[in-house]
């Protein structure tokens, strides 16, 4: 039935792709979910089949390959023992009834006429409405008739796990056709099966953190390991919390020649995390606004007032030891006088973020290196700056604590235009070895500065050369209104609390910088890969587009690397 996993894996990809006729054949969607018990640890839903040959062929040559190959419906056919009954223009499911193992997928697919064909099937047999197909090679499967659909498992125990479950309740079956409008494919994990290894895995790395933190400390050079204890424990605990209070997983994915489209939706239990979520607002600010038009290589931007985030209490409340539920702020003075302990630190570096409302920040590269520039978005723009020239040394002060080789010296204030600028020089250990890397990476000389205007603190982080142009007075074509950021931006949710935007190709430099490919080219801006999470009310989503334009600019950028050399080698 089954005949290379590997292929099984593609496939699988392949119906995540599927392109089709998601609302022209919703009620047929409806009648297969109705079949699929709800207590299965992953299924998966394709709406139509019959036209992902010629979507995936059009995607491949958008981005410069041959999809004349791509036949996935011939894999089908080649994978399972009846492949060649299915009618691929219905919606078809598969489903795991066991994750922790290798285990053959169960199949829900409509066969025309499956009583005729399966009883002309040599060695057919069939007991209390179950049919056994043997197969040459030994690998048999076991159908049975459900209406206008059959299910094929591979053993007697599958079939009566596929067929024995409860059906999904109404409620839940409208929240997956919702995921379903405009989609073709939908992949839906269950949480409660798949919680307990999961967690137990969990609890086994908990009780390794002491060690692990010990560790990483000696091997960053003698790193406070008290504090690098706290990291590990508050990594840890928050995946068992998360892990306690998640519900469910929907996938909910699309393609065509011009792009992939992914949407991922977080449902929770009652509890923190699901209360959290229905007390958050869509963003109210307009994202990537503030910035300058500019080729990138990573654009990022969120609107979530850190004040209203228990997320960054716990982080910190966990790390120090120090109560979760801390006062607020103390009205900030000018002293940039920071504490020197790792509580004390952690703590100014938690007020920093408490007023933060937002942050636009762009990652560009220059023949200097990388440049990290951009703006915390704050209602009280001096405040925060105040706060701001602490939590840089503190932070300086904290990552010496992890293990860290950086130092921050402050240098003397600047007039940038306007602007205010606070510049501090960072410096690097010679004898730590992560030293030459970002030393490779920021150019040699690296300074980290803000100034506060316009309702925030900007910043800046890359080789002095570029620093200027990092605090202009206006900003008179904003990134958010460009052309390829606009289209990129339409197809995402609108009012996202975070969006971020990658260009592939963009990165290629920085590769470069680092010695992994030298020879590869960079290329002109083009469209990004763009994401963006949404937090308010639940489910949780997280939207991921995939242009083709985004994949054939970077195979071009790194065509080069790859090309055949004049002694006919490949590097």
């Amino acid at each position: 039935m089954y005949r290379s996993r590997t292929v099984a894996i593609i496939v699988y990809i392949g119906l995540l792709l599927s392109p089709g006729r998601a609302l022209a054949a919703a009620p047929e969607v409806e009648k297969l979910m109705g079949l699929m018990p709800d207590d299965l640890p992953l299924t998966m839903i394709v709406v139509d089949l019959a036209t992902l040959d010629r979507a995936v062929g059009s995607f491949l040559e958008s981005i410069g390959e041959d999809g004349s190959n791509a036949s996935l419906i011939t894999k089908v056919k080649e994978e399972f023992l009846v492949g060649s009954w299915i009618d691929f223009s219905k919606p078809i499911g598969l489903a795991h009834t066991i994750l922790t193992q290798r285990e053959k997928p169960l199949l829900w697919a409509n066969i025309p006429q499956f009583k005729e064909k399966v009883k002309q099937y040599a060695g057919a047999t069939q007991e209390e409405g179950a049919w056994h197909l043997p197969s040459k090679d030994g690998d048999s499967v076991y159908a049975k008739n459900l209406g206008d659909y059959v299910v094929i498992a591979p053993s007697v125990e599958a079939l009566a796990r596929a067929t024995g479950g409860r059906s999904l309740p109404g409620k839940e079956l409208k929240t997956r056709m919702d995921l379903l409008k405009g989609r073709q494919a939908l992949l839906h994990i269950n949480m409660e099966s798949v919680r307990p290894p999961l967690l137990s895995t969990l609890t086994q790395g908990a009780q390794m953190a002491p060690m692990l933190a010990m560790m990483m400390s000696q091997q960053s050079g003698g790193g406070d390991a008290a504090t690098m204890i706290g990291v590990f424990t508050a990594v840890f605990d928050a995946a068992q919390k998360f892990v306690q209070q998640i519900n469910t997983i929907d996938i909910a994915i699309t393609i065509d020649a011009n792009a992939a489209h992914a949407v991922l939706a977080a449902g929770f239990n009652d509890g923190a995390i699901r209360k959290h979520l229905e007390q958050t607002s869509p963003a109210t600010v307009p994202l990537l606004s503030t910035i300058q038009t500019q080729p990138f290589v990573l654009a990022l931007a969120y609107h979530l007032p850190g004040n209203a985030s228990p997320f960054i209490d716990y982080i910190f409340s966990t790390v120090t030891g120090a109560p979760a539920a801390a006062p607020a702020p103390a009205p900030i003075s000018g002293d940039t006088h920071a504490p020197s302990d790792a509580v004390g630190a952690a703590n100014v570096t938690r007020d920093f973020y408490r007023k933060i409302e937002g942050m636009n920040m762009l990652l560009t590269m220059s023949p200097k290196g990388v440049a990290i520039s951009g703006d915390y978005i704050a209602a009280d723009s001096n405040a925060l700056f105040a706060l701001a020239k602490k939590a840089v040394i503190a932070s300086g002060s904290l990552l010496n604590r992890l293990g860290g080789a950086e130092g921050w010296e402050p240098m003397p204030s600047r007039k940038i235009g306007q602007a205010t600028v606070e510049e501090f020089s960072i410096k690097f250990d010679s004898s730590n070895p992560r030293s030459a890397t970002a030393l490779k990476l920021y150019g040699g000389d690296l300074r980290y500065a803000i100034a506060s205007g316009r309702g925030g603190v900007r910043f800046y982080l890359g080789h002095p050369s570029h620093l200027d142009r990092a605090f202009p007075d206006q900003v008179s074509n904003p990134l958010g209104s460009s052309a390829g950021v606009k289209q990129a931006l339409a197809a995402l949710p609108a009012n996202a609390n975070a969006i971020l935007l990658v260009d592939l190709a963009a990165s290629i430099p920085l590769l470069a910088r680092l010695g992994v490919s030298a020879r590869a080219r960079q290329t002109s801006p083009g469209p990004p890969i763009a994401l963006a999470l949404s937090l308010s009310k639940e489910p949780a989503r997280l939207e991921i587009h995939v242009p083709a334009g985004a994949i054939k600019r970077l195979k071009e950028a790194l065509g080069t690397a790859i090309a055949t050399d004049a002694a006919g080698t490949k590097e």
